[in-house]
C-alpha cells in the first residue's frame, strides 16, 4: 500500500491534457525524508518475499534490487540538487 500511495502522489504531479511538463519535487508521505520512498517499499516487498521463500535466489534478488534502486535513488537526489 505504501508503494501505491507514493506512486499516486507522483502521478498527481503530471499535468493533464498533454501540457508541457514542469518538474516538481514531490512532497507528502515519505518524500519529505527521502527522494524515492516508492523504491523503499519495493525493497521491503522483496525482503518479504526473500524471508518467506528462504532461498538463495531471493536473497540475490534483494541484493541486486537494493544496489540498483539505491543507485537510481542517488541519481534522482543528484538531479534534484542540480535542478532545484
Amino acid at each position: 500500500l505504501g508503494n501505491l500511495y507514493h506512486h499516486m502522489l507522483l502521478a498527481s504531479l503530471r499535468p493533464s491534457g498533454g501540457k508541457k511538463r514542469e518538474y516538481i519535487i514531490p512532497s507528502g508521505g515519505l518524500f519529505r525524508f527521502c527522494a524515492c520512498p516508492h523504491y523503499l517499499f519495493d525493497l521491503l516487498s522483496w525482503v518479504g518475499v526473500a524471508m518467506a521463500s528462504h532461498s538463495l535466489f531471493s536473497a540475490l534478488v534483494v541484493t541486486t534490487m537494493t544496489v540498483y534502486l539505491g543507485n537510481r535513488a542517488a541519481a534522482t537526489e543528484r538531479w534534484y540538487e542540480e535542478h532545484f
